[in-house]
């Protein structure tokens, strides 16, 4: 098989979350350095019989896994940092977010992968009086993943 062509550089992808999982979309590419995003995995199952020295396996629905998000920290009232942290501040239990990653960048047919849709962490900056390094802080989203083709 002949080697690709259409690689996409990690560098070039697009990040966006949707407080409450409604409404507009925040592109927060400017505050985002990195995404991780863990395996998707399913539940599974083993019974073992007296006949037979191998297991009767099965699997069953998809696990919800907690995607990370960190980036530099800045105080902007529209920045990622407030945005999070004013779902984070919500009271009771209704902190719902939506997380976007688009590997290509966002242009039109580009595959968009979706996680939500709670926020279940909010890391604050490190400080170190001996650093000169932007400040960083990072969020969690806790769900499930959807695919989409981006259309506009």
């Amino acid at each position: 098989m002949p080697m690709t062509s259409n690689a996409t550089a990690q560098a070039c992808s697009k990040v966006e979350i949707q407080p409450g999982c409604t409404g507009s979309w925040y592109d927060i590419g400017g505050e985002a350095t990195t995404v991780t995003l863990p395996e998707e995995v399913v539940n599974t199952g083993m019974m073992y019989v007296f006949n037979d020295d191998r297991a009767i396996t099965t699997h069953g629905k998809k696990q919800p896994f907690t995607a990370v998000v960190s980036g530099a920290f800045t105080n902007g009232a529209t920045e990622a940092f407030n945005l999070v942290r004013a779902i984070w501040q919500t009271a009771g239990c209704d902190r719902k977010m939506c997380l976007r990653v688009t590997p290509e960048g966002g242009n039109i047919g580009d595959l968009e992968i979706y996680v939500g849709d709670l926020l279940t962490g909010l890391k604050p900056p490190d400080v170190d009086a001996g650093s000169g390094d932007p400040s960083a802080f990072s969020f969690s989203v806790y769900g499930n993943y959807d695919y989409d083709t981006k259309a506009s």
